[in-house]
């Protein structure tokens, strides 16, 4: 069969034959699905441990006692020396 192939399609041949890191036909959706997996995966993993700290947070914040507001002193008058 190689003989009844001009020299240019022989080359042709030879320059685009199949690799074996060529992933095989129709497997990109596979490829597109295992990624988008991989990153809902990642993303609900971050957002569990973004949701405990927000919690820790929050349990730190109401046990921590609230600051005392200081009354505020009433200025006296001081009586006028008579001169």
């Amino acid at each position: 069969m190689a003989e009844d192939q001009s020299p240019a399609v022989q080359a042709g041949h030879r320059y685009f034959r199949e690799t074996p890191m060529r992933a095989e036909k129709g497997s990109a959706m596979s490829m597109i699905a295992a990624a988008a997996d991989h990153t809902k995966a990642k993303n609900d993993r971050l957002k569990a441990a973004r949701e405990a700290r927000d919690t820790a947070e929050q349990a730190v914040a109401e046990a921590a006692p609230k600051p005392v507001k200081r009354k505020r002193k009433v200025a006296t008058s001081v009586p006028a020396s008579s001169a």
